[in-house]
C-alpha cells in the first residue's frame, strides 16, 4: 500500500461517524484543567481555587497548572498564581467571555508585585466586577491577545510592580500605571487614556518591521540621559546613550 493510500485510509477512518462518536477527550493529565460553559460555575470555580491555594505563593514549586477555557460564556473568579496559564481556546478573544474577575495579586508584603512571576493570560475576554481587574506582575507574565471591557490596574494599591508583557489587547477603559516603572509606548494607545508605563510590544508595520515582528521602545532615563550630555559636553567618552541600548 502507497503513502497516499494510507493517508486517505487514515483520514477515511477518522472522519467516519462511528470513529467520531468514540473518540475520547483529550486527556492533557491532571494539571490541565479544561472547562466547559455546560459546566455549573460553583464547579469550574472549586477546582480553580483548589490550584489557587498551592500556586498562590509557591514560587519556587515544582507544581504547574492551565485553565483552558472552551469557547462560551463563563461566570467566575480566576485569581492567577505562579505557574498558571489562563487560555480561551476561541478563535479569537472574544470567543471565550469571562464575566467576573481575572486577577494577579502582589506575591510579596506592602503589595509588592516585584516578585510576582511566572502565570499567563491570553486569548479571552473579561467583564471585570466593579468594572475594573488588577493585572499587578513582574517578569515573565505574558497578557496578550485579550480584551478587557473595562480598566485595568497594574500595581495592588500603590505597591511596587516591574516588567510584564502586554501586546494585540484591547482595553476598553483606563489604564492604571505603577509610575515607578519605565515608561514604553506603542504608536498609539491601547487604552482611551494613560500612557502606559508598562512593558508593552509595539508592532510596526513596514517592509523592514513586517506586523509578526514585536518590537520594544525604552525613552531614555532623564539622569542617564544628563549625565551622557554632561560627559559630551565635557570632551569625555562616556557609555552608548540609553536611547541605543
Amino acid at each position: 500500500m502507497t503513502k497516499l493510500a494510507l493517508s486517505l485510509a487514515l483520514f477515511a477512518s477518522i472522519a467516519s461517524p462511528a470513529f467520531a462518536a468514540t473518540a475520547a477527550a483529550p486527556d492533557f493529565g491532571p494539571n490541565v484543567l479544561v472547562f466547559n460553559p455546560s459546566t455549573p460555575p460553583a464547579t469550574i470555580q472549586a477546582q480553580i481555587d483548589k490550584v489557587y491555594a498551592t500556586q498562590r505563593r509557591n514560587e519556587f514549586g515544582p507544581e504547574r497548572n492551565a485553565f483552558l477555557f472552551l469557547p462560551g460564556n463563563y461566570n467566575v473568579d480566576v485569581p492567577v498564581g505562579f505557574y498558571t496559564q489562563v487560555l480561551g481556546l476561541g478563535a479569537s478573544p472574544d470567543g471565550v467571555h469571562i464575566t467576573g474577575n481575572v486577577h494577579s495579586d502582589a506575591a510579596a508584603r506592602n503589595n509588592n508585585a516585584t516578585t510576582t512571576f511566572w502565570r499567563a493570560a491570553e486569548n479571552f475576554s473579561i467583564a471585570p466586577t466593579g468594572g475594573s481587574m488588577q493585572w499587578a506582575v513582574s517578569q515573565a507574565v505574558p497578557f496578550r491577545r485579550m480584551h478587557v471591557q473595562g480598566d485595568i490596574v497594574l500595581h495592588q494599591n500603590g505597591g511596587w510592580a516591574s516588567g510584564g508583557w502586554v501586546s494585540d489587547t484591547l482595553i476598553d477603559g483606563n489604564v492604571a500605571p505603577d509610575r515607578r516603572l519605565r515608561q514604553l509606548q506603542r504608536p498609539r494607545p491601547i487604552a482611551q487614556h494613560q500612557q502606559l508605563r508598562h512593558h508593552l510590544a509595539r508592532r510596526i508595520h513596514t517592509r523592514k518591521n513586517p506586523p509578526h515582528r514585536a518590537v520594544l521602545h525604552r525613552p531614555p532615563e532623564p539622569r542617564q540621559r544628563r549625565n551622557h550630555q554632561r560627559a559630551v559636553s565635557q570632551g569625555q567618552k562616556s557609555p552608548p546613550h540609553p536611547r541605543h541600548l
